[in-house]
């Protein structure tokens, strides 16, 4: 488990959803261990820390139980 102020940095500091039915566009940054999230132009989680990052992975796409599609996924990597 997570400590909390780990969980607490990550939860969205607004909310920026577009309406049901319309597609949201996240950009999300990783540097070192540091997260940045932008949803439909907003940034929402501000430098979020999350320790003991490997250097490399999978990434996991997350969704809560409801039907969720994912398009026009771009990786790119960080001088």
């Amino acid at each position: 488990s997570l400590p909390q102020e780990v969980r607490r940095a990550c939860i969205p500091i607004r909310k920026a959803d577009r309406p049901f039915g319309q597609w949201n566009a996240l950009e999300i940054t990783l540097q070192d261990d540091r997260m940045t999230v932008v949803l439909n132009g907003q940034k929402v989680i501000d430098a979020a820390y999350l320790p003991d990052l490997p250097p490399t992975g999978p990434i996991g796409l997350q969704h809560h139980g409801d039907r969720v599609q994912f398009r026009n996924l771009y990786l790119k990597p960080l001088p």
